[in-house]
């Protein structure tokens, strides 16, 4: 029937309706989740890491697809499933990722006492340095090892990353009074 001979029964006809149909005109740019969200529409429990088309039929619509999470979950669904999961018109749809694969770092509470310690020790230097350059004396240099723990937090990583933005923002400011950058 496709792509053979014309059959006189079947023939096109101009449909009125085409143009003022949403589903005729151009389609909308197709949805776009981000791993969390994708998570919790599928029914995961986390961030979906991969999605994998495990079957299609002949349409080639998504008939199973498996969901698998950043932490090792996975589960199985039908294809109808996720298009209403999804909000996606059709089971007729391809999984793409749109960027750079997620990467992960895991940091030991050690490695962040060192960042921490050297982003500190950053901001000392450059406070050495212009208190010098001011005709200043050098400010006491605090002992190693104060015995003050780290609490190792979201708060107090962005307090570290805060403490090495300023290292950077001070050392820039005095190279471009040295004429060095």
């Amino acid at each position: 029937m496709w792509g053979g001979d014309p059959v006189p029964y079947l023939r096109s006809v101009p449909d009125p309706f085409d143009a003022v149909s949403p589903y005729h005109r151009a389609w909308p740019d197709p949805p776009t989740y981000g791993a969390a969200e994708l998570g919790r529409r599928l029914g995961l429990g986390q961030p979906v890491a991969r999605l994998v088309v495990l079957a299609r039929g002949d349409s080639p619509r998504v008939a199973r697809l498996r969901v698998m999470g950043v932490r090792g979950a996975s589960l199985e669904l039908a294809g109808d499933r996720v298009r209403t999961a999804l909000g996606l018109r059709s089971t007729w749809f391809t999984v793409s990722r749109r960027g750079p694969a997620p990467g992960r770092v895991r940091l030991t509470a050690a490695q962040l006492r060192i960042n921490q310690r050297i982003s500190q020790a950053a901001v000392r230097r450059v406070n050495a340095v212009r208190a010098r350059l001011d005709g200043r004396p050098a400010p006491a240099a605090r002992p190693a090892g104060s015995g003050r723990r780290v609490r190792l937090s979201a708060a107090q990583l962005r307090i570290n990353q805060r403490i090495s933005q300023a290292a950077v923002r001070r050392v820039n400011a005095v190279m471009r009074e040295l004429g060095l950058g």
